[in-house]
């Protein structure tokens, strides 16, 4: 996996297309992303993960001079900073979550959630164990967090 510039521009294009982040909300922080890393070439083939966001701020306001506003700084570090945790997230939870196997006996489960609205949990093992149950129900907090976070995006995020 590529875990560098190219790979976060690469989740973000990918997650603007598939849903998985609203499309505006990976589009301003794609933008913000390669605004601020395409001028420091040093950073290119850098673990984005390892990388100093606020160090990289400062190397884009020294390079663009005064034709940025502090305003958009902030933006843009915030946005960055929101790319490279949902990236991790990403990364860490549902990247290495697509194989299947197929040799073990699964169900779907409806599930009622609210009045009118139903959500399935689908691929449910038989033989599911409390360890699981507790790992399924970690995954869905977090994203309830993460969805909160992309809500308020929404709200705020323009270019």
């Amino acid at each position: 996996m590529d875990y560098t510039f190219r790979g976060l521009m690469s989740f973000l294009s990918r997650s603007g297309k598939d849903g998985s982040l609203p499309y505006n909300t990976a589009r301003t922080r794609r933008t913000a992303v390669r605004r601020v890393f395409e001028c420091q070439p040093q950073y290119a083939q850098s673990n984005i993960f390892d990388i100093d966001v606020d160090e990289v701020m400062q190397g884009y306001r020294a390079s663009s001079g005064s034709d940025v506003s502090e305003a958009t700084l902030k933006t843009y570090q915030s946005r960055i900073k929101k790319a490279i945790a949902e990236y991790r997230y990403w990364r860490n939870n549902m990247a290495h979550n697509s194989a299947v196997d197929s040799s073990v006996d699964t169900f779907d489960f409806p599930l009622p959630l609210r009045q009118n609205l139903n959500v399935t949990l689908k691929g449910i093992p038989l033989d599911l164990t409390a360890r699981e149950a507790d790992l399924i129900c970690e995954v869905v907090k977090q994203l309830s967090v993460m969805l909160r976070i992309r809500n308020s995006d929404n709200n705020t995020d323009e270019d």
